[in-house]
């Protein structure tokens, strides 16, 4: 397809501001957690469902963003997931209770899982094979420092304003950007008519969902318990099924014959095992700072982001080329775990505060 210089340019710009707003907003509530918790009234176990449900739901919609690409032009796909991020955005904002901020945050991580995909074909579909990789090396140096730099932002925010005015803060930019998508956004995607595999999808989202849902009622209810074991042992069967699904079908819904080459399925666990690493640190280490070390948002905001890049560096692609590589990030990954297990004192959560329990 032979795209327009200006146009193709345009185009990715307005996509990349989009995606990079919604990296930010994925982990701008990692030192807002502490304040949420003492102005609702909920526990940390309850809490932190504002940032494992977002990582949830974005998981399963790019799931779905492969199929709804192929079906849907990239201008309507991004108007109405641009908007439903926005919409996200206004119901956080203007949250009476941590009910409607959770939905807000799930509202959010659909449109960033679209978005995030979406970028990427459009700069495989415009750009040619020459330009390619000078601009995905763009986008992903935004889109991974999106994320580490956004608690240290908010943090600045949420000492001098509250939390509400992070996420006005980024609906006045998502809101910028919409509208220049609505006014500048073409289509550039090839379409083609095929039938959506609804079963998969509901398949690997139930699926998922029971097995975070189990793993996450353990901190609340303890982990041999039927609020943790009904919800994660329905979640295995289910993923269980999927699996033998998608190696039935001709064309599977997602493609896991790439799991029988040994340094893709390596570089896969590797990359779970340091975002996992990632996020258990930016969540908890705002929290221990805040509340044991009584410092404000803005000090909690500037300890995640070295935790951030470290986890950053270990990317697939890397690991995949040197296997040396790939030792030095996990000793990288330890040096840096090892540490806070020193700091964090045994607690449990109350409705209005963490309490230290010796």
């Amino acid at each position: 397809m032979n795209i327009p210089a200006k146009v193709r340019n345009s185009i990715f710009a307005i996509l990349l501001s989009s995606c990079i707003v919604s990296s930010m907003v994925h982990t701008i509530l990692n030192t807002a957690l502490s304040p949420i918790m003492e102005e609702f009234g909920v526990s940390a176990a309850r809490a932190q469902w504002l940032i494992t449900a977002f990582s949830l739901v974005m998981g399963i919609m790019v799931l779905a963003t492969a199929s709804l690409i192929r079906r849907f032009p990239n201008r309507p796909l991004y108007l109405t997931f641009m908007g439903l991020f926005c919409l996200g955005l206004l119901l956080s904002a203007a949250a009476p209770s941590f009910s409607v901020l959770l939905i807000g945050r799930i509202l959010q991580a659909l449109g960033c899982g679209m978005l995030l995909s979406l970028t990427q074909v459009v700069v495989l579909s415009a750009y040619p094979s020459e330009a390619q990789g000078r601009v995905m090396g763009i986008y992903g140096l935004a889109v991974s420092a999106a994320p580490v730099l956004a608690p240290t932002l908010s943090g600045i925010v949420i000492d001098l304003f509250g939390w509400h005015m992070v996420f006005w803060c980024a609906l006045i930019l998502s809101g910028i950007v919409w509208c220049a998508g609505l006014a500048f956004m073409k289509n550039i995607t090839p379409t083609e008519a095929f039938t959506f595999d609804g079963l998969s999808l509901a398949l690997g989202a139930c699926g998922f969902t029971g097995v975070v849902l189990g793993l996450g009622n353990a901190g609340s209810y303890g982990l041999f318990t039927i609020s943790v074991l009904l919800p994660l042992m329905a979640g295995v069967v289910l993923l269980y099924i999927f699996t033998h699904r998608q190696f039935r079908l001709k064309t599977p819904f997602l493609n896991l014959s790439l799991f029988g080459a040994k340094k893709f399925r390596l570089s896969v666990i590797a990359s779970m095992l340091l975002y996992a690493s990632m996020m258990a640190a930016t969540t908890l280490l705002p929290l221990y700072i805040q509340t044991f070390r009584g410092l404000g948002a803005t000090a909690s905001g500037l300890v995640p982001p070295g935790r951030c890049l470290t986890a950053a560096r270990g990317k697939p692609k890397a690991m995949y080329r040197a296997q040396n590589f790939r030792f030095c990030i996990f000793c990288m990954a330890a040096l840096g775990t090892i540490p806070t297990t020193f700091i964090f004192p045994t607690f449990y959560a109350t409705p209005k505060s963490i309490k230290l329990q010796l």
